[in-house]
């Protein structure tokens, strides 16, 4: 559950950027030429930022998930263990 929470605000936070970066640059007082090749290029270096803010996400999504599989696996190991350790296997 609190992963969702982490993912809409992250969406919400990339949003929030780029919506505020277009409202200013639609804002600015420049001809709307400069103002298109800003956009541009603000919108290649957000595209650029979110798919390092994916993959970092999915990198902590992946230890999370592994963290979790080793810890519901150990019980099992520790069963096996204690088993060949007292003879029974």
């Amino acid at each position: 559950m609190k992963m969702v929470k982490t993912n809409k605000l992250v969406t919400g936070l990339i949003a929030g950027v780029a919506v505020g970066a277009v409202a200013g640059l639609l804002f600015a007082p420049k001809p709307g030429k400069d103002s298109r090749k800003i956009v541009a290029s603000r919108t290649d270096e957000l595209k650029t930022m979110a798919d390092e803010l994916r993959n970092k996400v999915d990198g902590y999504v992946e230890g999370i998930r592994s963290r979790r599989k080793s810890k519901e696996e150990q019980p099992v190991m520790a069963e096996a263990l204690n088993g060949h350790v007292n003879g029974t296997v």
